[in-house]
């Protein structure tokens, strides 16, 4: 259907009675990311991303009518709208204000006073047009003026507001609470046009999330403290605001008490809005997209009722299941914390430890509270014990407690690099290691001595990634110079240059080693020939960088990840793509095959780890936890734990089958780079923007 015009009705399509969703008449675009205000009987889409126009759908009616376009210059990247409070004495007429954008993507602070389309449309139009030109302007997006009638823009030069999300409180309903990316909330006063307030978030990194105002009760009103809850992935948090002392305090809601439905929306849908309408006891779903990124016309309403029904069976053993899981990570926090306390403490010795054990009946040799707290400690392991067995089953129990049960520490710090270290490998072998940095060099490491074995000098800028080859002879590193550089291992010399056009972002060795293959920060993916250096084919597809392009393990496809969020699966034969995954909100860094080829996991800016069907292109998990960028993912070769690291200085090793967090591992001083493990998972590698390689193994 075209766009509708002013005046113009779409009708409603008869709805699925047989549905929990019933599917309305589709929007008059396809919209992705749109921001959507309730007024009245009526619900004002205001535009999404590369669409500018705002409608309004009239839900006794339903029906849809344009209201206005935003001007031509915005352009509209997951922004946020909201209804302004007043004292405003024309019932029919609301203030919206709408605001987002960053650095790179143009800001914009734009007020509209609205008054319904739906009630003499036409006779606001002629008075706006009419001889009253000091009157302003209705249903028109305008730039937000302060009191003095300057223009005000929400947000400094540095604040990223893409994703933001604001809430209007307050005892006045004067002050504007403004949530954004990556853990920050503002509090802006809008009589005075004064930000009054910043604070960071707990433990969390936001992105799209949802924001909303719980400040029901007068009491609260009068004490002039504003709760909100906002939500993002599995986390949920309540935040209080006390106007008096100007100060925030923070609770986590328990993650138990979200409970996922056995209904499911009747097609995958990412990037929709949903809208409350508490007097009709329904929730309007709007818009989104779909798992090839394709914006979609989507509308659909579901009754609140249908979801206050009994628990079904599957849905109590979820529940059941959540319980436990929360159960098992809280066990595990404590089960570390008596570890960093009291293991690293005192029992540094394995000689401590085995007269311990030898003569554990002689309390005259063991001081009380050092029994106190081995006791502790062993029946939090046998606690553990038991839920694992109940939750995980005797045989998977038992493959867990063998292969899984590892407790990493810092081995070894290796120095050398005089800036940002890149990227960094292990050889076939996991004898050596290859680093690279913006130091412009690439650096082979002796892994049980800990020192720099060699230095290889050619680059002209800073180098992006190094690998070995297969075969363990030849080094292949790429740079920002826009070549790709193979050395050769045993004498250090450069033996082959391959020269590209753009600064590339990673290269690595098929596994049989005839093919060489790079991304580039100008979005095309290079296959060479391995022993010539021919460039054979440029796959194209993606729209920004290519920041990391891995083989499969039969060399037969190739995984990249983008900067424009998106994964690409490609046929290394053909050239062409096979298909593409979406579900990332931050440009991805890494994307990796497993061993088998059957599932891809890969990182993002927005702070998660993906596990993907590499088969079917579908998300089969979603990891939460890092408070920063996630730069790197690797898997252990049991493929049951995957160890991540982040721009938050950690490290996290996960249990893949189940989506928890096993251990969090700390030590760098600022934000890693790359993470990598041994072929026989006895060993984790990291890099950091702080210079330095940490290996990390077991106790």
């Amino acid at each position: 259907m075209d766009n509708a015009t002013d005046g113009q009705l779409h009708q409603k399509k008869e709805p699925d009675i047989t549905s929990p969703f019933q599917s309305l008449w589709r929007l008059p675009e396809k919209l992705s990311h749109s921001q959507c205000v309730l007024h009245k009987q009526e619900i004002l889409i205001c535009g999404g991303i590369a669409h500018n126009c705002c409608y309004s759908y009239h839900i006794l009616k339903k029906q849809y009518r344009l209201i206005c376009s935003y001007p031509k210059h915005v352009e509209l990247s997951r922004h946020c709208v909201v209804k302004l409070a007043g004292d405003n004495k024309n019932t029919n007429e609301i203030t919206l204000l709408s605001f987002g954008g960053s650095q790179k993507i143009s800001r914009h602070t734009l007020m509209m006073k609205y008054v319904s389309v739906w009630s003499g449309a036409e006779a606001n139009k002629s008075e706006n047009n009419g001889a009253n030109k000091t009157m302003e302007p209705r249903n028109e997006w305008i730039p937000f003026t302060d009191e003095n009638n300057k223009l005000f823009q929400i947000g400094r030069k540095t604040d990223n507001y893409v994703g933001v999300r604001a809430v209007i409180g307050g005892s006045a309903n004067h002050l504007l609470f403004i949530t954004y990316h990556l853990n920050n909330i503002d509090v802006l006063n809008l009589n005075t046009f004064q930000y009054i307030q910043h604070g960071i978030l707990p433990d969390c990194s936001i992105f799209c999330h949802s924001f909303a105002s719980k400040t029901t009760s007068n009491q609260n009103m009068k004490k002039k403290i504003t709760e909100m809850v906002l939500f993002c992935k599995q986390m949920g948090l309540l935040i209080k605001y006390n106007e008096t002392t100007n100060s925030f305090t923070f609770q986590k809601l328990q993650r138990k008490k979200v409970v996922k439905c056995e209904k499911t929306l009747p097609l995958p849908l990412y990037d929709c809005t949903g809208v409350l309408h508490k007097e009709m006891e329904c929730v309007h779903i709007i818009g989104g997209s779909n798992s090839r990124g394709n914006a979609l016309s989507t509308h659909m309403k579901t009754d609140i009722k249908q979801w206050l029904k009994e628990d079904t069976k599957k849905e109590k053993r979820w529940i059941a299941e959540e319980r436990d899981k929360v159960d098992i990570e809280q066990i595990q926090i404590e089960l570390d914390e008596s570890r960093d306390k009291i293991v690293t403490a005192k029992l540094t010795k394995k000689k401590e430890i085995a007269m311990i054990l030898q003569h554990w009946h002689r309390s005259l040799s063991i001081k009380m509270n050092w029994a106190d707290d081995c006791n502790t400690i062993v029946s939090q392991y046998i606690l553990v014990c038991c839920f694992l067995f109940f939750f995980l089953g005797e045989s998977n129990f038992f493959c867990f407690c063998k292969k899984k049960m590892k407790y990493f520490r810092q081995w070894k710090v290796l120095q050398g690099h005089s800036d940002h270290v890149q990227s960094v490998k292990f050889s076939p072998d996991y004898e050596k290691l290859v680093s690279c940095s913006e130091d412009k060099t690439v650096r082979i490491w002796d892994i049980r001595l800990g020192t720099s074995m060699q230095t290889l000098n050619g680059h002209c800028s800073r180098v992006n990634d190094a690998r070995f080859s297969p075969d363990k002879k030849t080094i292949v590193s790429c740079s920002d110079d826009c070549t790709i550089r193979l050395w050769d291992l045993q004498s250090g010399k450069e033996f082959k240059k391959l020269e590209t056009h753009s600064s590339v972002t990673s290269v690595q060795f098929s596994p049989d080693g005839v093919y060489i293959i790079s991304g580039s920060i100008d979005g095309s993916i290079r296959l060479w020939d391995g022993p010539s250096g021919r460039a054979l084919k440029s796959l194209q597809g993606h729209s920004r960088a290519v920041n990391d392009v891995e083989f499969s393990h039969n060399s037969r496809k190739c995984v990249s990840a983008s900067g424009d969020t998106s994964i690409g699966i490609w046929n290394v034969r053909s050239g062409k793509i096979i298909r593409t995954l979406n579900g990332h909100l931050g440009s991805v860094e890494k994307a990796k095959f497993s061993s088998d080829n059957r599932f891809i996991i890969s990182c993002s800016a927005d702070a998660t780890i993906r596990i993907w069907n590499a088969t079917l292109g579908t998300g089969l998990m979603t990891l939460n936890g890092h408070l920063g960028m996630t730069k790197d993912v690797a898997l252990f070769p049991n493929e049951q734990i995957i160890v991540s690291c982040s721009l938050d200085n950690t490290i996290r090793l996960w249990n893949r089958r189940l989506g928890m967090l096993l251990q969090t591992l700390r030590g760098h001083s600022k934000g890693l780079s790359a993470v990598d493990i041994s072929s026989d998972g006895n060993i984790i590698v990291s890099a950091s923007y702080d210079k330095t390689l940490r290996l990390w193994r077991p106790l």
